[in-house]
């Protein structure tokens, strides 16, 4: 249990770190469902209901400034909305107040996933998290780069997976890259 908690509270970490860089989420929807213009910077989410993409960016802003509880409320609403969005799945995981709650999200983001590219890396990425590998983290994170050249939470999340193999010139390289992409932050 306890090496559970420590891989739930890095996990945490690592989050709060992106959040903190990097803002709201941008959307890219498929033909049958809502068209929203993506950020640069940012990566697609899939759903078809816009209250439901409201909500989401709504946590993903008090995500960003560290505020979980009402991200998890956020994020909950967003699902509420809409029980297929799979981003608003896998974020609120990261604010899951237990293991089970974080598995479960996990799962339910698994079965809810789209076609979006994006959905999918985080789901693997997120999943490393079960058995903290985090070789396989960093290999994810780079194919969310490779992916997503212009998005600074991509940049981000690959910072995050190198602090995790304790490369942390590299972790604040990706880092610097992000902000270079988005100096409003």
């Amino acid at each position: 249990m306890k090496n559970d908690w420590s891989l739930f509270k890095h996990l945490r970490i690592g989050l709060f770190i992106s959040a903190v860089l990097f803002g709201v989420v941008g959307c890219k929807q498929s033909e049958t469902q809502v068209e929203t213009k993506l950020e640069p910077t940012e990566l697609p989410v899939t759903s078809s209901s816009p209250e439901a993409i409201a909500a989401f960016r709504r946590g993903m802003e008090f995500l960003d400034v560290g505020n979980t509880q009402q991200a998890r409320v956020n994020f909950s609403k967003a699902i509420e909305i809409d029980s297929n969005f799979a981003s608003a799945y896998i974020f609120r995981s990261g604010t899951s107040p237990s293991n089970d709650h974080f598995k479960s999200d996990l799962r339910l983001a698994t079965k809810k996933r789209s076609e979006n590219e994006s959905e999918k890396i985080l789901i693997e990425i997120y999943t490393t998290y079960l058995n903290n590998n985090t070789e396989e983290r960093l290999k994810q994170s780079q194919q969310l780069v490779t992916s997503y050249p212009t998005s600074a939470r991509a940049l981000v999340v690959l910072g995050d997976a190198y602090f995790d193999v304790s490369d942390h010139a590299k972790s604040r390289e990706q880092y610097q890259k992000a902000i270079e992409l988005d100096p409003n932050w």
